[in-house]
């Protein structure tokens, strides 16, 4: 099912056995994803394989999370990620960033 207002446009799925549903919004300047409900005993994740900007240059991308600082992207990453679970990341030539 698809809403749309002014302010942006919603997909909202619901999965064949009616166990798995969440909501895509799409907005001018971002995008959010809502999972609504998840299959009792089951853990979802998301998976992002893009680049922001379009390109990637290992020497200019940056990550953060646990401790805010700015990583860079060849820099490994172990662990788990405390509540709440978010990651960003970002290009050094550009004002945006991904946050997941």
């Amino acid at each position: 099912m698809k809403i749309a207002s002014e302010e942006h446009i919603c997909i909202v799925f619901t999965s064949e056995n009616g166990n798995w549903k969440g909501q895509w919004y799409f907005y001018a300047n971002r995008c959010d994803f809502t999972m609504a409900e998840v299959s009792p005993g089951y853990k979802y994740w998301v998976q992002y394989e893009g680049v922001p900007s379009g390109e990637m240059d290992s020497t200019e991308f940056w990550y953060a999370s646990v401790d805010k600082e700015k990583h860079q992207i060849t820099e490994p990453f172990n662990g788990d990620l405390p509540s709440p679970e978010w990651m960003a990341f970002g290009d050094k030539e550009s004002s945006r960033q991904l946050c997941v």
